[in-house]
């Protein structure tokens, strides 16, 4: 999964459950992005290519969302 497809997955959580989604870019170096989604939040690598499976799983764990 890209990293846009996987934001774009988020934000639909987020407005199906009636959730705040918010995205917090530059804090710090590098290519991350910190994503709010309720009260839970999470890192997530800003990269243009396809992210690992397992990331891709340990970032929807954090956030409570089922794929």
């Amino acid at each position: 999964m890209k990293h846009s497809e996987l934001m774009k997955l988020l934000k639909r959580h987020a407005k199906t459950n009636g959730l705040a989604f918010d995205e917090v870019r530059g804090r710090g170096k590098g290519g991350h992005i910190e994503v709010h989604l309720g009260s839970r939040k999470t890192v997530i690598p800003h990269s243009k290519g396809e992210m690992p499976t397992g990331t891709v799983n340990a970032i929807l764990k954090q956030l409570g969302v089922k794929k």
